[in-house]
């Protein structure tokens, strides 16, 4: 146990020696999700440019108009044909509401027509206003049928509804599927991160046979299991590092909050640090030099992660590539993150876990084989 202890302070203090190296372990987790905040901010509660073609002119219509400008986040401006057709070509305005003549009487016949919306930017732009429009119209238009006509007492109803005590109010909501699709990104890039740390900080092995350093710490008591074993202890160190600083960074720099406790989030992702190690032993298990065990964590990492969805959401990708991601342990963690931000419980969810650590298990079980193989051949350990 003393030298496992001495090799892994060796092994820490060799990372930690250098600074450049050092930073880079902790800082790209930051830049992480300093990207993953660039891709997927958005400007929160905009005003929309509304222009109003009012043809109509009569009462009904007037009062529409202001209603809609009594709207937060809407700003209404009153338009002609042609400043109106200028404005939603150059998108200086969302939408253009016109009301045509003959509006404000098929209202009061209870038979609202006579009204249009144009927009080039689609129902998610005016949804929110045409849900308030089409409201008070068919309110006004609900007065309409029952005073049968009756254009006094449409008046004296109409009238009432006016002023009518009871108010309509908005309200914004936070929109926390923005938060989600942050924190489904902030995970893809960490398993990005987490795997190329486990490459580098396991790809010192091979460096330190290289410059027979190996060699000579094999000359003392200290032995290849032990030695193996304190890599796999510092690797373990440094990504839990790295998962604290990422989710600290996310709440205290961004507010990203994912919608579920922190600690389900950190042990999720240390379980998933298990088979970036496997993956990372395997790599210098079938690796002779630095170079060919950077170049095939590259083969590993760039491929695995875009099948299983780090990149962009796996669910765009044909059905074949989804199949083929079931077999990739980051498609399981980010699986997880996805249904745990969708009210699942993590108890509900042992049986991913479960699958996560069968993962972890096989890839450093093919490590070791690979490792005993090579120490059989004399080429390593």
């Amino acid at each position: 146990m003393k030298n496992f202890w001495w090799l892994f302070a060796h092994t820490l203090k060799g990372i930690t020696k250098s600074k450049k190296q050092l930073i880079l372990y902790i800082g790209a987790p930051l830049i992480g999700v300093f990207l993953s905040f660039m891709t997927n901010a958005n400007g929160g509660a905009e005003t929309l440019n509304i222009g109003i073609l009012n043809q109509d002119g009569g009462e009904v219509a007037q009062d529409t108009v202001t209603f809609l400008k009594g709207l937060d986040h809407v700003k209404i401006s009153e338009e002609t044909a042609a400043s109106a057709t200028s404005k939603i070509a150059s998108g200086k305005m969302e939408a253009l509401i016109t009301f045509e003549k003959g509006f404000s009487q098929s209202v009061k016949d209870g038979k609202p027509a006579h009204i249009g919306m144009t927009s080039l930017k689609g129902a998610q732009v005016t949804g929110y206003v045409s849900s308030y429009l089409y409201n008070y119209m068919n309110s006004a238009a609900s007065i309409g049928k029952s005073s049968g006509g009756d254009a006094k007492a449409f008046q004296a109803m109409y009238a009432d509804f006016k002023h009518s005590p009871i108010q309509t109010e908005s309200a914004v909501l936070q929109d926390t599927s923005n938060h989600k699709e942050m924190t489904y990104s902030v995970i893809g890039y960490l398993i990005i991160i987490m795997l190329y740390s486990a490459g580098n900080l396991t790809e010192l092995m091979i460096k330190e046979r290289e410059n027979r350093t190996y060699y000579r710490l094999l000359s003392t008591p200290i032995t290849s299991k032990q030695y193996v074993l304190a890599n796999a202890a510092v690797n373990i160190i440094i990504m839990a590092v790295q998962i604290l600083f990422a989710v600290l960074f996310m709440g205290a720099a961004f507010h990203i909050h994912p919608s579920f406790p922190l600690w389900q989030l950190f042990v999720l992702m240390m379980l998933f640090a298990l088979s970036a190690i496997g993956i990372a032993f395997i790599a210098v298990g079938f690796s002779n030099s630095s170079a060919s065990t950077s170049a095939l964590l590259n083969l590993i990492v760039v491929p695995t992660c875009s099948l299983a969805g780090c990149f962009f959401p796996s669910n765009i990708m044909p059905k074949t590539v989804q199949t083929i991601a079931e077999f990739l342990p980051q498609r399981w963690v980010l699986d997880t993150v996805d249904q745990l931000q969708h009210g699942r419980t993590l108890q509900s969810l042992m049986l991913n876990i479960i699958i996560l650590g069968a993962f972890a298990a096989a890839l450093l079980l093919i490590a070791a084989y690979r490792f005993s193989v090579k120490r059989q051949t004399q080429t390593f350990m």
